[in-house]
């Protein structure tokens, strides 16, 4: 089968743009990406995203001591 760019018309017809289209569906689709370990004593601390100095700190010293 024939590679569609993301940017060409839609192979369905619609006239919409791949990405727009059916292209959605294939990104859609894709499986969660799994949450690092790492993270989730993070989440548990409850540190707010202007915090991430110290969430980066705190991961790194989860990190070394595994």
């Amino acid at each position: 089968m024939k590679t569609v760019g993301r940017n060409a018309a839609c192979p369905c017809g619609s006239g919409k743009k791949y990405k727009r289209c059916c292209g959605v569906q294939t990104v859609e689709s894709s499986p969660p990406r799994a949450i690092p370990s790492v993270y989730q004593p993070i989440a548990a601390h409850g540190y707010a995203p202007w915090q991430i100095g110290e969430m980066i700190r705190f991961a790194e010293q989860t990190l070394r001591a595994q």
